[in-house]
């Protein structure tokens, strides 16, 4: 009897406690349920999203169009002064201001800042150098759509310095600023956008507030591992991805600016040891980004122009043969230089092309989604009108 009386108690206890979690999930639910008091304009809705992706050499610019197709524009390499920012970038970041003399730096430094800005200047010398990219990126994406551009989600570097919080991240938002455009959202970093851009993370109904937030309840956080490899610099970083809109723990960044795609035609060593130079890529992968523990990473992101190289793929087979990842069908994928782009899957081999915009159009992905998507509410049913297609609501009209 006892035992009974007991067993009744704990599935008493668990069925109170499963209703207080759905109540509470309940409450949560109808809170991002509650009715915008406004629609979103017609114009925004159909407006194509503009994403530019700056990597640690050069900088890239891709448009998502109202149809779902989203097109790589240009790549613009990075001027000297671009890529020995991005070089002193990647050091680690400063300490934060403690005693009273580093405090009242800090408040110089800022009122430096305001003052350049008052002045229509850049407010430092690397939003300058930032800027100049960035309106390089305008111009052609402008170029290419044949109108202005005002708006854009632009990814930055996982670099230890270029986080929330920190100077330089002002850098890049004064830089989107001097440009003359509007920042969409805070900067991703490039693994995020790269998670995009391979379809990853992303709510199907996105512009329904309540399917996305039912398909979010369903999504399983990712170990993910980015690597950007170019002619210049191998980089990696790693965090847990559910969305690429939230990182779970800031990104482990390493580097190595010796270990770039050139070095095999202008290093007289690493053109005669070619073996030695790729075994070196994959101690790197294993050691900085795998922890020497492969089996851990869910996602490997290639990103760069030279990620879809075969002798890099090949590198990374070796570093996961072994560690059981290599069934997954996501592993599959990438790791036999196929790719997964947009939902879709890409039977032919990945390009160099592919994986040079990738985080670009991650960015032109996340933003169409902030244009077009109602911000946190539910649009009431008289806003249907401003996204039904162009042609049909014209012909409406004349109706």
């Amino acid at each position: 009897m006892k035992q009974s009386f007991v067993c009744t108690a704990l599935v008493a206890c668990s069925n109170w406690a499963l209703g207080h979690a759905a109540a509470l999930q309940a409450d949560a639910h109808n809170y991002w349920l509650r009715l915008c008091t406004d629609c979103v304009p017609r114009e925004l809705v159909h407006a194509p999203g503009v994403g530019f992706s700056l990597s640690t050499s050069s900088g890239t610019a891709a448009v998502r169009f109202h149809n779902g197709t989203i097109a790589p524009v240009a790549r613009v390499v990075g001027s000297l002064e671009y890529q020995e920012l991005m070089f002193h970038l990647a050091d680690d970041p400063p300490s934060w201001p403690l005693n009273p003399w580093e405090r009242l730096k800090d408040e110089l430094r800022k009122a430096k800042r305001r003052l350049n800005k008052s002045r229509g200047l850049p407010a430092t010398p690397e939003v300058g150098t930032l800027s100049s990219m960035i309106e390089a990126l305008r111009n052609e994406t402008e170029s290419f759509l044949g109108h202005n551009v005002t708006s854009v989600v632009v990814s930055v570097p996982s670099l230890p310095t270029l986080r929330q919080g920190h100077e330089h991240i002002e850098d890049v938002q004064d830089a989107v600023e001097y440009a003359g455009l509007e920042a969409l959202r805070p900067e991703l970093e490039e693994i995020q956008a790269g998670f995009a851009g391979y379809g990853l993370g992303l709510c199907k109904h996105y512009v329904d507030i309540e399917a996305c937030y039912r398909e979010r309840l369903d999504m399983k956080m990712s170990d993910v591992l980015a690597l950007s490899y170019d002619r210049y610099s191998l980089t990696l970083s790693r965090t847990l991805l559910t969305t690429p809109l939230r990182q779970r723990v800031q990104a482990h960044f390493a580097g190595d600016w010796s270990l770039g795609r050139q070095v095999l035609d202008t290093d007289l060593y690493w053109r005669a040891h070619p073996t030695e130079y790729w075994g070196t890529i994959g101690e790197f992968i294993y050691n900085k980004g795998t922890y020497r523990r492969p089996e851990s990473i869910d996602v490997v992101l290639l990103l760069g122009e030279c990620a879809a190289d075969p002798d890099f793929i090949e590198v990374l087979q070796d570093v996961f043969r072994g560690s059981g990842r290599m069934t997954s069908p996501y592993y599959s994928h990438v790791l036999s230089g196929t790719a997964s782009l947009g939902g879709q899957t890409n039977q032919g081999r990945l390009s160099a092309n592919d994986t040079l915009y990738m985080a670009a159009k991650g960015a032109a992905e996340i933003a169409k989604r902030v244009q077009e998507a109602p911000p946190g509410c539910r649009e009431p049913e008289f806003c249907r009108g401003n996204r039904e297609d162009p042609e049909a609501f014209l012909v409406k009209q004349e109706l």
